[in-house]
């Protein structure tokens, strides 16, 4: 392969062809005049050939890294998932006992003492099984992209002061979040598609539908599951 061949061409390998093209009449010990001469030469010329190689493993998805690898697979459609935000159940208690109503967008950190995440109220949320909203509970939404928004439980305080708020705290994860998609998962998820490209409804089409879905990281497809024109799709809802 190339890029192999390209890997022989260090820096010792070229100075000691160069010195091979010089007489044996002139001193070419280390130190010497001809031999540093040309290992000023050579040394630029081995950075270069590392260079050359790490291009030449960019031109291919199995090699290509980062931006390269974007490149790559956009030319079939595919971006890599970026960062998402969690979102999070807030609770929110009034002075008096009673469940408290906050603004939207009111802002709350968690009390870690590094590192500590920034919620906001982004909605009200709304009782999975009436459709009604919950007096005091809000959909509190990370302000940092990334997993790190999923783990926190516990104890919030509110970044501008809100007299009425006696206790306020997060706890289930309502939708998870994930970090920017690695440069591995892009690759295989590039691949599959290579392999296994989705047309007309078939199991590949089915499972690139629902990983496109936010929160979806993983999903089982069961094709005429109940009969003919059925399919069963089963996802898991996380994707880290």
């Amino acid at each position: 392969m190339i890029g192999d061949h390209l890997n022989v061409f260090t820096f010792r390998h070229l100075i000691d062809e160069a010195l091979a093209m010089v007489p044996d009449t002139v001193d070419k010990r280390q130190g010497a005049i001809i031999y540093d001469t040309l290992s000023v030469g050579d040394v630029q010329l081995a950075e270069a050939y590392i260079q050359l190689r790490g291009f030449y493993l960019d031109t291919y998805a199995l090699t290509a890294m980062g931006e390269a690898l974007d490149l790559r697979v956009a030319e079939r459609g595919v971006t890599r998932y970026p960062a998402t935000h969690a979102v999070k159940l807030g609770t929110f208690v009034s002075n008096d006992g009673t469940p408290a109503a906050i603004p939207l967008g009111t802002r709350f950190s968690t009390t870690r003492d590094v590192n500590a995440l920034i919620y906001y109220a982004s909605g009200e949320y709304t009782d999975p099984d009436t459709g009604l909203a919950v007096p005091g509970s809000y959909r509190m939404t990370c302000e940092t992209a990334g997993a790190a928004g999923n783990d926190y439980i516990g104890m919030i305080i509110p970044v501008t002061f809100i007299n009425h708020v006696a206790t306020a705290n997060i706890s289930d994860l309502l939708i998870p979040s994930r970090d920017t998609e690695d440069d591995e998962a892009l690759r295989a998820r590039y691949i599959e598609l290579i392999n296994f490209p989705p047309f007309g409804g078939n199991v590949a089409h089915y499972r690139l539908w629902v990983l496109e879905m936010d929160g979806v990281g993983a999903v089982q497809i069961y094709p005429i599951w109940n009969g003919g024109g059925t399919v069963k799709v089963s996802p898991d809802r996380c994707r880290f």
